[in-house]
């Protein structure tokens, strides 16, 4: 029989089994002790099966914009009910049914403060800490979605510069990069390629849309931005993918991407689904109705396409 209260997993088992990154578990435990795992002469942790199923449920309530630090003090049995009791519902990151906390709303202007000091430590840590504390879909919908916007606002009136814009892409992409990394992929799940097409350069829409899928499951590969219509078929193909998520939000580049993405349509199986957001595509969405590409309003709608395609 096993002893579920055994300390014998390294940290690197417990990522994978619970879903959340190392340095997310470190994180939750210097701040809240959500578990307490045994040192050894070595200072390694080690963890029990218990621990591995209390920070399983943390990650899953998480998910549905919980606090950490409101959840983090609850015992094992009462996170079962409070996901058995969100299992009965329907969760959507649509920007419409938010509402931001006033400490979100101050990490969003503190955040901008920061890019526009050229404070890269502060955006990081702003960043990381309301991961730490909000959790993967709310640092997404109420942090980082607001965010870009303001960016693109002060981008567009001449009020940010081009250093401005490039610092906080620095920070934010491999940010991203890391939320999408923190869910393990299973080899049964639907696979997904992400890009941006030819002539699209931004690619942190893309990135988005990556961390967003690799929450929900799906097996990802992303390729970046300025991808030709050739080449994410051929990865496509090569993955056997379900899906293709493709980031335009560039407006004036709406013509050339639209060709790609025409082309794109012509080189897939029907059956393979093309999802397209972002600003860029909101301006084409007539066409893209026609060639069978969904338009993706916003991170909730993508959410919940991509869930019912694994339902389907």
């Amino acid at each position: 029989m096993t002893n579920h209260t055994a300390h014998r997993h390294p940290i690197g088992v417990v990522a994978r089994r619970s879903g959340l990154s190392v340095d997310l578990i470190r994180a939750w435990e210097r701040r809240y002790g959500v578990v307490q795992p045994h040192r050894t002469p070595g200072q390694h942790r080690l963890y029990s099966e218990d621990d591995i199923l209390r920070l399983t449920l943390l990650r899953k309530l998480s998910l549905t914009s919980r606090r950490i630090s409101k959840i983090a003090p609850l015992s094992t049995a009462t996170l079962r009910q409070l996901l058995a009791q969100e299992e009965k519902v329907t969760l959507t990151l649509a920007p419409t049914e938010i509402r931001p906390t006033k400490r979100v709303t101050v990490c969003v202007k503190e955040s901008l403060e920061a890019i526009v000091q050229l404070d890269t430590r502060s955006l990081r840590t702003l960043l990381q800490d309301a991961w730490v504390d909000h959790g993967h879909h709310a640092v997404l919908a109420e942090v980082l979605s607001p965010l870009l916007q303001h960016i693109g606002a002060l981008w567009r009136s001449g009020d940010m510069r081009i250093m401005h814009e490039r610092l906080a892409s620095s920070v934010i992409r491999p940010f991203l990069n890391e939320l999408a990394e923190t869910y393990p992929q299973a080899d049964e799940a639907p696979s997904m390629v992400v890009a941006t097409p030819v002539g699209e350069n931004h690619e942190i829409g893309a990135l988005m849309a990556l961390a967003v899928a690799a929450s929900e499951g799906w097996q990802c590969t992303y390729l970046g931005p300025d991808m030709p219509a050739r080449e994410i078929a051929d990865a496509s193909h090569q993955i056997g993918a379900d899906a293709v998520a493709l980031s335009v939000v560039n407006p004036t580049v709406g013509p050339r991407v639209m060709s790609e993405i025409n082309a794109l349509r012509q080189l897939l199986s029907p059956k393979v689904q093309i999802l397209a957001g972002g600003e860029g595509a909101r301006a084409y969405q007539d066409f893209l109705k026609k060639l069978n590409v969904t338009h993706v309003v916003d991170l909730g709608h993508f959410q919940s396409m991509i869930s019912q395609l694994v339902e389907a």
